[in-house]
């Protein structure tokens, strides 16, 4: 049984997009799917344009994401793959366009098979009598044996052997990661947020504060500053269903923020003069 494997080499790297892995050296790289993901597609189309939109698509699916999300994950590979220190270049910005990867990449290509042959040298052993007190032996010879082991039945030896070990480093790598994003939360973003609400822009405050939620729910300090920079309402549209984005009205090159679909009861919207748009599939577009 043969399984085909891509692995991706590129200056002290190697990319394993079977095993979602990324090496350097011989140590494993710690990245969240979609940093990991935002990489593979890079790396397999090196040297192209890839197209921020295209990425977007690529990456994460039909779901709407704004396109920082995809600027973080450069920037968190950036680091990751110390780009531009020591002159090493991985990652190249084409503006107003996307990204392309411009290191040097060797992709290898293998066929993993397992063969293992068991030889055997044995014999029959065959007693007759002759008429006279004689015994003859006949000796048959028994022919080699071959086996072939599925390399399936080897990974599932593998990975059962290994799974009390992979729980416990991943987690460690998940303790790591949360006790990270409350640190920043609790020491950057809750000051950055206090910040921009004495910059009059509530809305870049309200964005910082939803992100910020996602590691302090339920902290008191964090729900003081977001309360300064948002107030609860309720949107209805006839009919139900529709798409409602928001943008700083203020702000000409602003991007649109989506609140989500109608009816949307008690949502926490940011105190912004903000201009709205109204999207639903058969019908014109409102704003």
């Amino acid at each position: 049984m043969n399984r085909q494997t891509n692995t991706y080499e590129f200056g002290r790297f190697r990319l394993l997009p079977q095993e979602c892995l990324l090496m350097l050296d011989a140590q494993a790289v710690p990245l969240e799917p979609q940093v990991f993901k935002t990489l593979e597609v890079l790396v397999e189309n090196s040297g192209h344009l890839c197209e921020k939109s295209w990425l977007l698509q690529q990456v994460w699916g039909e779901t709407f994401v704004e396109e920082s999300n995809l600027a973080r994950n450069i920037s968190v590979l950036r680091k990751v793959l110390g780009d531009g220190v020591g002159g090493n270049r991985y990652i190249e910005t084409v503006p107003k366009r996307g990204y392309r990867f411009v290191a040097n990449v060797k992709q290898l290509i293998s066929d993993e098979t397992l063969l293992i042959e068991e030889h055997t040298q044995s014999k029959i052993v065959v007693e007759e009598e002759t008429d006279g007190s004689e015994t003859v032996e006949t000796q048959v010879p028994v022919h080699a044996r071959r086996t072939s082991l599925r390399p399936s039945m080897v990974r599932r030896a593998y990975v059962v052997a290994a799974f009390p070990l992979v729980l416990l480093v991943g987690a460690v790598i998940w303790f790591y990661y949360e006790y990270q994003n409350r640190r920043w939360a609790h020491e950057s973003a809750i000051p950055e947020i206090d910040k921009l609400i004495s910059q009059d822009r509530p809305l870049a405050a309200y964005l910082l504060s939803q992100k910020a939620e996602r590691y302090l729910h339920g902290d008191t300090a964090l729900a003081h500053v977001r309360d300064e920079a948002t107030l609860i309402a309720s949107i209805q549209s006839s009919p139900a269903g529709a798409t409602v984005e928001i943008k700083d009205y203020l702000t000409s090159d602003s991007d649109w923020f989506r609140l989500g679909t109608t009816p949307l009861e008690k949502v926490r919207i940011p105190a912004v003069t903000f201009a709205g748009g109204y999207r639903r599939t058969g019908f014109r577009n409102t704003q």
